[in-house]
């Protein structure tokens, strides 16, 4: 390989947990508020941030997001290996830093090598679907 995996790719997983715990909260409540359909339990998001908060903790914010953060971290990790290896392919063959516009092609390739593994990864869950539990002879429901 033209560049050591280690540095970019734990730059890269970095980058990725970060951006997800700096958005968590926000894309739980908004999933919270989207399965709200016959009972409004929130009025809004500042309602549904500050409800959850105080009803159960500051946790809540993050409740669930261990799945979300393991599934980040190798994409994340390597579009940016992707992208370091290409500006030192680069570097490598023609003796000079690369220029913006193959920066941009190296970003676009980094990022559609990235949604090819992660939908290639959710085609993979959807082949084996989970069967919905039942209770009492019944389908169970989920409460939002």
């Amino acid at each position: 390989p033209i560049c050591h995996a280690g540095r970019p790719s734990a730059i890269g997983a970095g980058a990725g947990a970060t951006s997800v715990a700096l958005t968590y909260p926000l894309d739980l409540m908004r999933a919270r508020l989207a399965v709200q359909v016959h009972y409004h339990h929130y009025t809004g998001l500042w309602h549904a941030f500050r409800t959850a908060y105080k009803d159960e903790g500051a946790l809540a914010l993050y409740r669930g997001v261990g799945p979300t953060m393991i599934g980040i971290l190798p994409y994340a990790a390597l579009s940016f290996y992707t992208f370091d290896t290409l500006k030192a392919w680069h570097r490598e063959k023609h003796g000079s830093e690369p220029g913006v516009y193959f920066k941009l092609g190296a970003g676009a390739v980094a990022g559609v090598g990235r949604r090819l593994s992660r939908a290639s990864s959710a085609m993979r869950r959807s082949r084996h679907p989970r069967r919905p539990s039942r209770r009492h002879g019944r389908r169970a429901r989920h409460r939002g």
